[in-house]
């Protein structure tokens, strides 16, 4: 029994040693890549940081305004006489009775703040309840940005790098325009920096309103002695009337950059729907392409039922079109082999290349989705100025980098590119071509074609815009500041 285990552990030994040489072997460089894919050190999220101070900071307020007294209590019963389930709390009934101290009216401001006016007729959401509300929101968005960015689950990431990629590739074979159908994926990771950054101002860098806030709370609700001068002094100058005005105008702008998050997460989500809709169309168009130019049975029979039974009289012309094309392929290539000259093979390869390569306009979103309605798109926020230049910026530092590495390589034999108007006789504009139709490889209106006239296809009334055709931030798509 002990040799046969021994001759096994031999044998084994044996084989391994004979299979590890032919093993594919790595870079050092690509194997100190993928130790640190496996550690965890190669992504970051850029809004995780901001997102976590915005979080500390928004807890701390959220705390302090806690301690603010409800509307009913009025420094005796600490029971609630409309609801006997609600009562103050030892911090509220301290708080009160070092702000009741003061004069003025800035407890009453601090309770405006906190549960709305006095005896409204509806209820109000807390500010706690509200900074409670965007906490979770934000929580969400790290988790999107997690996934965009590769710190989350690696499967994702995959999933739609991947697509990204397939999309982007599809559509510039199909277009043949040199667009960016890329970064649209990434609106949260692109902007989400600088919208969070914003966020910070708003409510937590030093002599901010909400910092201000958060220390005429923490003057009320502390140990220390102090006058009303004291509030005033932190208010820098404003005074009580002003500072309450601003800071609603504060938490009313926070709100709109929480609204601006969300959306620009409905876009990352739109985008990749609409991708993997139209990517899953362009594998079955090649899948079909593919039937039609190969041999065997399996082909015959599949080309088959598609010609007789399945296909429309669009995808009988372009079979025919595909035979016409291979056809022509085939003949130049047996005219080059028979040559026996190099200028005849070169005058027969030149031939297989006179066909000017044709490009089709961006199919609309509704047709990719196949009339499945989807919803109104959101609204696009408002943003500042300020904001907005800022993501400019960034959207244009992105591009630039885009352009270094090479990502947008121009495949065309004439470097001067000089857009056309599209006049009717040229195929649209988007590439250096004169009367004939220039060098681009891109067939004008009227080019003479074996290929059959294609059967038109009726343009629907569009019954939804869905607003992510080219990752803008406008409803209905379009440029992202224009």
């Amino acid at each position: 029994m002990a040799d046969g285990i021994e001759r096994t552990k031999e044998l084994t030994k044996r084989a391994v040693g004979k299979c590890t040489p032919n093993a594919d072997r790595l870079s050092n460089a690509v194997k100190s890549l993928i130790d640190k894919v496996m550690k965890g050190q190669i992504f970051e999220n850029a809004s995780a940081l901001g997102i976590l101070q915005w979080l500390l900071c928004s807890e701390d307020i959220k705390t302090l305004a806690s301690s603010i007294p409800p509307w009913w209590y009025n420094g005796t019963s600490t029971t609630n006489p409309d609801n006997p389930q609600e009562q103050v709390t030892p911090a509220q009934v301290y708080f009160f009775g070092r702000s009741s101290t003061l004069g003025g009216d800035i407890l009453d401001k601090l309770r405006t703040l906190q549960y709305g006016p006095e005896n409204s007729a509806t209820q109000q959401t807390t500010f706690t309840d509200k900074l409670t509300q965007q906490q979770s929101e934000i929580n969400s968005f790290k988790s999107h940005t997690d996934q965009q960015s590769g710190v989350g689950d690696p499967v994702t990431f995959q999933r739609t790098m991947g697509i990204a990629s397939a999309y982007d590739s599809a559509k510039q074979q199909m277009e043949g325009k040199d667009q960016d159908n890329f970064t649209g994926f990434f609106n949260s990771t692109i902007q989400g920096p600088i919208i969070v950054q914003q966020m910070l101002n708003l409510l937590c860098v030093p002599d901010s309103l909400g910092q201000i806030l958060r220390n005429i709370l923490d003057l009320i609700a502390g140990i220390l002695p102090f006058t009303l001068d004291d509030i005033i002094g932190l208010l820098g100058g404003m005074s009580l009337d002003a500072f309450f005005d601003k800071l609603d105008q504060m938490l009313s702008d926070l709100a709109g950059f929480f609204e601006y998050l969300n959306y620009i997460v409905s876009l990352d989500l739109s985008r990749f729907s609409l991708a993997q809709a139209y990517v899953q169309k362009f594998t079955l168009g090649q899948f079909l392409a593919a039937i039609v130019n190969g041999d065997g049975r399996g082909n015959c029979i599949m080309r088959a039922m598609l010609e007789e039974f399945t296909g429309s009289d669009n995808l009988r012309d372009a079979i025919t079109a595909i035979d016409i094309e291979r056809d022509k392929e085939q003949k130049a290539t047996a005219a080059a082999a028979s040559a026996t000259t190099e200028l005849g093979k070169d005058r027969a390869n030149k031939q297989k290349k006179t066909d000017k390569e044709i490009f089709f306009e961006p199919v609309a979103d509704e047709l990719i989705f196949e009339g499945v309605v989807t919803g109104t798109p959101t609204p696009t926020p408002a943003l500042d100025p300020q904001t907005v230049a800022l993501l400019e910026q960034k959207l244009a530092e992105i591009e630039q980098r885009t352009m270094q590495v090479g990502y947008r390589v121009a495949s065309l034999e004439s470097n001067q590119v000089t857009p056309t108007p599209d006049d009717g006789i040229h195929d649209g504009g988007f590439f250096d071509e004169d009367a004939s139709g220039g060098s681009d490889g891109v067939i004008i209106v009227g080019w003479p074609s074996p290929t059959p006239t294609r059967t038109p296809t009726p343009t629907p009334t569009p019954p939804v815009e869905l607003g992510v055709d080219d990752g803008g931030i406008q409803s209905g798509g379009g440029n992202v500041f224009g």
